[in-house]
């Protein structure tokens, strides 16, 4: 390995991390041809780590060995992905190993039962909870990724107060009475701030209670009002009354992506949603599934984006709009004038900000033996959206696609 390459400090730098981007394998070949390339090179092979993910990732006790070998590397993490085992519940050098991590951006953990269990991680009584807490809240920590666990506490987020983005994914249950919790330590100044918040399904518990969630001193544990982005699926009626809650504390968003998994409620609170965010909303996407021909295929939309524009004629900043219509396995949908509804609204004034319409209608196959719903549906843009279609000024993307499931 030689010491010093014969160009200056910066190109080399520059060459590295372009490297880090295109070619990682270069990167890794570079860490052992010079010595004066080994802080940069480390500083990117080891800034995302991923353990248990599948059985060929790095385990827990790689990475034991790792900083064993060089405590040091553990400066260089700043992403980590960890699926929790079971076995690692038991083994107590895990928690020294996670410890050692200081300058985490973002941190994503799940948890994977033994074979026949369903429940999830505790988040209050398991093994490795002082080492999850120093992460979470470190001051560098910017995302957070959660799934798999159950009885999540708010107040354990009082102090993480540089987190920007909040991913809740699938089957995490929130503590109901966590505004209650006790929290010991100094209380920041300003509540938690997030700029984005992510939920999956069956998380309606979490929802509810961080937007109840309480510090000592009577000030919310997170202040949504910053909110920007919202993504989330509604899989349950009790989903709809907790967004309604986030919703109403958010009103600066300006990205909204929701899932509906019951088409029926679309009618009953989409607009309203919307409502607190009417003069900030710029993009909006909708994801909703058809259950056959005595379905709606849009299930209300024209008529809560009606309301939407009635309400914010004079303000309305939206300047996309992305719907996606999936077509249950085998089952058929409507083609004639409900999709005729979404070009009346559209073409009507008060979107002055409108540039993008995307409409993407996916069929999901299993036996179906016939393309006739394609093709029917191919024809929307010539007999049912025929103003979107014709409208030079607005970029509409329609399309038709089949998969098979």
């Amino acid at each position: 390995m030689s010491s010093q390459p014969a160009f200056p400090p910066e190109i080399q730098e520059a060459i590295l991390n372009h490297l880090a981007l295109v070619d990682f394998t270069s990167l890794k070949t570079c860490s052992l041809v010079c010595r004066a390339f080994v802080p940069i090179t480390r500083k990117h092979i080891f800034a995302s780590i991923e353990l248990n993910i599948t059985t060929k990732s790095p385990t827990v006790h790689s990475l034991e060995r790792l900083l064993a070998g060089n405590p040091g590397l553990a400066e260089y993490i700043r992403n980590l992905k960890y699926n929790v085992l079971w076995g690692d519940l038991t083994n107590p050098s895990v928690l020294e190993v996670l410890k050692q991590i200081n300058k985490l951006q973002s941190l994503s953990i799940w948890f994977t039962p033994p074979a026949g269990q369903r429940q999830g991680l505790d988040w209050i009584n398991n093994p490795l909870r002082p080492a999850i807490l120093h992460l979470l809240h470190l001051p560098t920590l910017l995302r957070l990724q959660l799934a798999g666990i159950y009885d999540l506490v708010a107040a354990d987020f009082i102090p993480c107060t540089s987190l920007q983005s909040l991913s809740i994914f699938s089957h995490v249950q929130a503590k109901v009475d966590s505004a209650d919790d006790a929290f010991s330590g100094p209380l920041p100044p300003q509540p938690v701030q997030l700029k984005e918040w992510i939920t999956g399904v069956k998380t309606w518990s979490v929802i509810s209670a961080f937007c109840k969630a309480q510090r000592p001193d009577g000030r919310p544990v997170f202040d949504f009002s910053s909110l920007e982005r919202v993504t989330a699926q509604i899989d349950r009626a009790n989903d709809v009354p907790a967004l309604h809650e986030l919703f109403g504390r958010s009103t600066h968003l300006t990205n909204v992506d929701l899932t509906y998994w019951q088409p029926e409620w679309i009618s009953t609170n989409l607009s309203d949603l919307l409502r607190p965010s009417i003069g900030t909303l710029k993009h909006l996407r909708v994801s909703l599934h058809v259950n056959g021909v005595d379905s709606d295929p849009l299930a209300g939309i024209p008529g809560e984006l009606e309301n939407f524009r009635a309400e914010s004629e004079k303000t309305n900043v939206l300047k996309s709009l992305d719907i996606h219509v999936l077509v249950q396995t085998d089952e058929d949908c409507r083609t004639g004038e409900d999709w005729g509804r979404l070009d009346e609204v559209l073409a009507k004034p008060g979107w002055p900000k409108l540039k993008k319409v995307s409409l993407h209608i996916e069929i999901a196959s299993y036996g179906r033996q016939d393309t006739r719903l394609a093709d029917a549906l191919n024809k929307l843009p010539q007999e049912q959206l025929k103003k979107l279609a014709g409208n030079e000024a607005l970029n509409f993307d329609f399309k038709v696609t089949n998969t098979l499931v």
